[in-house]
């Protein structure tokens, strides 16, 4: 457990003084006084166009940065072994794996909690106070943890431009995994199975996806929220599982 978090500490403390993390908070910044100056030229529809753009870029450059810290982060110190500096006594891959996933994980939930800090002081300038998006920011957190522990898996599996990219493409499916399946729900039986079997092994990153829901004020239910929570913390826990295997063989 002490490698663990001596792993997390340098791994969070290192997110925290990259250049590229205020970077995306700078960014994420300039966004929010965009998306307030841009609801405020609308006619009558500012409120629904800041929840709109407001929680758009909240998902977005939340994920984006869980994929660019996961992809690059731990391949750098897979390839020259940096994290054994941290530790007197050599550690274990799965200590490294979880230690290392716990540190990018509460950096890139610092990043989205000030992110989402100022999508809602965006909206208080409107005198609204959304604690609807409160349930999306939730939810969100565990999206978050899938997206990153793939990250983390195909640093491992291969280089970091590599891993970026399918990042990238997994992140795009995940969101695309209902459409695909309806869309070849009355096709041929290849098709369908072909597509089910996509549908059943890939992250399903859209059962995260409350945000139409929260845009028009409705409480979404607890099944919105449980489940999609189990699922995150089922997959999450397996993803990890295949890092430690892809280290020990990476390291033989």
């Amino acid at each position: 457990m002490k490698n663990i978090l001596l792993i997390a500490k340098s791994t969070f403390k290192g997110i925290i003084k990259d250049k590229v993390f205020l970077g995306i908070i700078f960014c994420a910044l300039l966004f929010s006084i965009g998306i307030y100056l841009i609801s405020s030229l609308s006619l009558g529809n500012d409120i629904k166009i800041t929840k709109d753009l407001g929680l758009a870029m909240v998902f977005l450059i939340a994920n984006l940065t869980a994929i660019f810290f996961g992809c690059t982060r731990t391949r750098e110190e897979i390839r020259e072994k940096t994290y054994l500096s941290i530790i007197s006594r050599p550690v274990s891959p799965i200590q490294f794996i979880i230690g290392k996933f716990l540190g990018l994980f509460t950096g890139v939930i610092v990043c989205t909690i000030i992110i989402q800090t100022f999508y809602m002081a965006a909206l208080c300038l409107n005198k609204v106070f959304d604690y609807y998006s409160l349930w999306q920011l939730l939810l969100l957190f565990f999206e978050i943890a899938i997206v990153l522990a793939i990250s983390i898996l195909l640093s491992i599996l291969t280089s970091d431009i590599g891993s970026l990219l399918l990042s990238i493409t997994l992140f795009y499916i995940g969101h695309s995994l209902v459409f695909l399946k309806n869309a070849f729900a009355n096709g041929n039986a290849i098709g369908k199975m072909l597509t089910n079997t996509l549908y059943y092994l890939l992250p399903n990153l859209e059962k995260f996806n409350i945000r139409n829901t929260i845009t028009y004020n409705i409480t979404p239910t607890s099944s919105q929220i449980i489940y999609p929570i189990i699922y995150s913390v089922l997959y999450t826990t397996i993803i990890l599982w295949l890092c430690n295997t892809a280290l020990k063989k990476e390291q033989e």
